[in-house]
C-alpha cells in the first residue's frame, strides 16, 4: 500500500487523527477559545498514545494487534482501531486483515481513496475473500468509479454465488447509472436469497423506473447503503 499521498499524510498525524474523533465534541463547544480547544486536542492526543503504548504489550504480534483492532472497530472505536491496524501493517506488511481492517477504518474516516489502495492490497494478498472484495466495491462506489466497483461485485459474486450484499449493492450501482432493468434484476436476486432490500431504497427505484411495488414488501429496517462489513 502507497503511503505517500497527501491526505493519507494527513491522517498519519497523530493531532488529525484525533481530531476525527472529537471534532464532533468540539462542534458542540463553540464558547471555548482557540487556546481551550488545542488543549483539548492535545488531551485526546495524549489519550490515543497511551491506549496505543498499552496496547503494545496486549498485542504483541502483528496478528494479536488486528484482532484487537477489529474488537476496536467493532465498539465504533474507528480512530483507535484504525491505529492498530496500521501499526500491524507496518509490522507486517503481508497481513490481509490488517490492510482490510485499514480500509475499512478509513472509509469510515472519510478517506476513500486511501481506504482503495488498502482494499486492494488485502484481496491481491487474498483474493479469495468475497467480503474484501464487496468492501473495494463500495470504496469504489463512493468514489464515482461505478463500472469499477461492478467488476469487484461480480468478482465477489463468483466466489460466493449466494452473496446477498453484493447482489444489492449491484442494484444501488445499477440504479445510480439509470440502469433500471439491471437494478431489479438484482434486487429481485437478492430477493430470491432471501434478503429484503431496504424500502426507502426499492421506493426510488419504484419511482425511477415507473414499477409499482407491493406497499411493506421490502424491509423498513435495512439501511439504505451498504455497510462496510470486512465479512464474509
Amino acid at each position: 500500500m502507497r503511503l505517500g499521498t497527501p491526505s493519507f499524510q494527513l491522517a498519519l498525524l497523530a493531532g488529525q487523527v484525533c481530531c476525527v474523533s472529537s471534532s464532533s465534541d468540539e462542534s458542540q463547544r463553540p464558547d471555548m477559545s482557540d487556546e481551550e480547544l488545542a488543549k483539548m486536542r492535545e488531551a485526546t492526543k495524549g489519550a490515543a498514545q497511551r491506549e496505543l503504548a498499552a496496547m503494545e504489550q496486549a498485542f504483541p504480534t502483528p496478528e494479536e494487534r488486528a484482532r484487537g483492532a477489529f474488537e476496536f472497530e467493532n465498539k465504533r472505536a474507528t480512530t483507535v482501531a484504525f491505529m492498530h491496524y496500521l501499526k500491524a501493517v507496518e509490522l507486517k506488511p503481508d497481513l490481509a486483515e490488517a490492510h482490510a481492517g485499514l480500509g475499512r477504518t478509513l472509509q469510515r474516516m472519510g478517506y476513500t481513496k486511501e481506504a482503495i489502495e488498502a482494499f486492494q492490497a488485502a484481496v491481491r494478498l487474498a483474493p479469495s475473500k468475497p467480503g474484501w472484495l464487496v468492501d473495494l466495491g463500495l470504496s469504489l462506489y463512493t468514489d464515482g468509479r461505478l463500472d469499477a466497483a461492478l467488476e469487484m461485485y461480480d468478482k465477489a459474486l463468483e466466489l460466493k454465488p449466494d452473496f446477498a450484499r453484493a447482489y444489492y449493492n449491484k442494484a444501488v450501482v445499477y440504479w445510480r447509472k439509470g440502469d433500471y432493468n439491471q437494478a431489479w434484476l438484482s434486487v429481485d436476486k437478492c430477493r430470491e436469497l432471501g434478503e429484503e432490500p431496504p424500502r426507502s431504497f426499492t421506493q426510488k427505484l419504484a419511482r425511477d423506473s415507473g414499477r409499482q411495488e407491493p406497499l411493506g414488501e421490502a424491509n423498513p429496517e435495512a439501511p439504505e447503503d451498504s455497510q462496510i462489513q470486512g465479512q464474509p
